[in-house]
């Protein structure tokens, strides 16, 4: 060590799952003897792999995936999804076609689930009208029961299908399904539920960890560091240095963590001493914020972290149907107040940091 450098901790982590088109199809109010619901995914990633993947809702809550073989599929990311991943199935599908165009949704899929039963997927939306998509945070957390991390789905140019001039298909076993549809009009036109994003951000904020956790070297008052896919910015008062903004680089928007006041240096703590603040998670304007609350303790060596988004999702609202579906249906707001994170970390050898991370529901929706 010497007199120029500091060392710090970042107990934060921002992974980013490469989906570019994302549809959602439900049909809870006429669903099948195992599903209610089809989440179809278009990945293209060179760690990840290249290809379509279906996310089958179960009525028991947990969610089976179907996914091509070319796509290299990680289980723990499915542990948000409701109650938890059931099955991941390889499969061949026979067709497989996801595009959005300026009339709107042109899917098309068939495969054979594990039940040996032949699904159509359907949407072939042909409407002239002019789409008016918005941003939005889906509430894909609100059901999950054990969730491994914050899972944020920021939909970009989000919209719902329109019932008119649409042909809408969920064909199991040779059984039709209906589809659920929207209870108020959006921009003047009936909607279906079927929902979709051509430029999703699906994150998962501070994945449960086990680990041992890096220590940044910083030159004293420097103000920036940058990695492959962040940026830290930092603050340095009389008490050291802290982290003010943590921003994550990515292909559809950046997405940034600020803290006020700046998260603290936990290694330089002294024993007894907290810290307490808030933070905001946001990408743009467009999007709104997340917000909430955090406290950091150190008795003796070791050092706890709570944070909890109480503030939940706080969106842009500049439309009258937008206002009325947020006040009608408010766990789009309130799902994020429901999580809580909480990490230890502890000195196992002379600058070796190791940290125990969790999230758990506080309450459901």
């Amino acid at each position: 060590m010497t007199n120029d450098l500091r060392f710090l901790i970042n107990p934060f982590q921002i992974k980013v799952d490469p989906i570019e088109r994302l549809l959602m199809i439900s049909f809870e109010k006429d669903p099948d003897s195992r599903y209610n619901g089809f989440e179809i995914q278009y990945v293209n990633d060179h760690k990840v792999g290249k290809g379509h993947l279906i996310i089958a809702w179960r009525r028991d809550g947990q969610v089976d995936v179907y996914h091509q073989p070319d796509i290299n599929i990680k289980e723990k990311h499915f542990n948000s999804a409701g109650r938890g991943l059931c099955e991941t199935i390889r499969c061949m599908f026979d067709v497989s076609s996801f595009d959005i165009t300026s009339k709107g949704v042109q899917a098309l899929y068939r495969f054979n689930d594990k039940y040996g039963r032949n699904i159509k997927i359907k949407i072939n939306e042909k409407n002239h009208k002019k789409r008016e998509p918005f941003n939005i945070l889906a509430p894909m957390g609100a059901n999950a029961s054990n969730p491994s991390s914050f899972p944020l789905v920021m939909l970009y140019d989000f919209y719902f299908v329109r019932r008119k001039q649409t042909v809408i298909e969920v064909d199991i076993n040779s059984r039709l399904h209906k589809t659920d549809n929207l209870p108020v009009l959006i921009n003047g036109s009936a909607m279906s539920a079927a929902r979709y994003s051509p430029r999703p951000l699906m994150v998962d904020f501070n994945p449960s960890a086990d680990d041992y956790i890096p220590v940044l070297k910083l030159r004293k008052k420097q103000l920036e560091l940058l990695t492959y896919t962040e940026e830290l910015f930092f603050e340095w008062t009389g008490q050291g240095v802290g982290i003010k903004h943590m921003r994550n680089i990515n292909g559809v928007c950046p997405l940034t963590l600020s803290f006020a006041p700046a998260f603290p240096d936990v290694i330089t703590m002294k024993p007894n001493q907290f810290f307490e603040g808030t933070f905001e998670i946001s990408c743009d304007k467009t999007a709104g914020v997340i917000s909430g609350q955090y406290r950091v303790t150190k008795k003796n060596q070791l050092i706890k972290i709570k944070c909890i988004p109480s503030g939940g999702w706080s969106p842009v609202a500049d439309r009258l149907a937008l206002k009325f579906l947020f006040r009608t249906t408010p766990v789009y707001k309130d799902w994020p107040k429901t999580y809580e994170w909480t990490a230890y970390i502890t000195e196992r050898d002379q600058d070796n940091y190791y940290i125990h991370s969790w999230w758990k529901r506080t309450k459901r929706q």
